[in-house]
């Protein structure tokens, strides 16, 4: 089984030093990074290997600080708390892949009779359903309705109707 790790750092060299050494190599860029795994940042200050392919992928977020900043409070208390009493514990602190993973509606949007109301949406003289998130066809209906007759573009629309029909959603662009 192949697995994904992920190592978390932040960019120690500026952009002179980075300028310096694509003119050096126009195939290799030369960083220096600080992990924030106390081991990973011995290992790779050793250079030992990471890794026994073909049994891992590793991928790395490189940040110049302004990232890692941010996410600081999310990180701190991901590293305190038991994982199972994070909110969306479930998709956070999962093993392994997602695929496959059922994704409910919002709790809220699961009452008698509620639904949402997308007319908003739409362009001058076209009209669509109610969204009710537990009805699958409703579902399709809306994201055809808003493709079809609203101003959103398609991506826009399908985003939309995921984010508003399921607890949890990424959203790129």
């Amino acid at each position: 089984m192949e697995t994904t790790r992920s190592f978390l750092g932040t960019i120690l060299s500026n952009g002179e030093e980075i300028g310096e050494s694509a003119k050096a190599n126009a195939n290799r860029i030369v960083v220096r990074v600080s992990f924030f795994d106390a081991e990973i940042e011995l290992k790779a200050l050793r250079n030992d290997a990471l890794h026994d392919p073909p049994k891992h992928k590793y991928a790395f977020l490189i940040d110049n600080s302004v990232l890692f900043e941010s996410a600081r409070p999310f990180l701190e208390t991901l590293q305190s708390v038991e994982p199972m009493s994070i909110p969306f514990g479930d998709y956070i602190a999962r093993e392994g892949s997602l695929v496959g993973v059922e994704v409910p509606p919002p709790r809220y949007s699961c009452a008698p009779g509620f639904r949402f109301n997308l007319s908003c949406l739409m362009n001058e003289g076209m009209n669509v359903q109610s969204l009710n998130t537990q009805d699958a066809n409703s579902i399709a209906q809306v994201r055809q309705e808003l493709i079809a007759g609203s101003y959103l573009d398609r991506s826009q629309a399908e985003s939309v109707v995921d984010a508003l029909s399921r607890q949890i959603s990424l959203i790129q662009g």
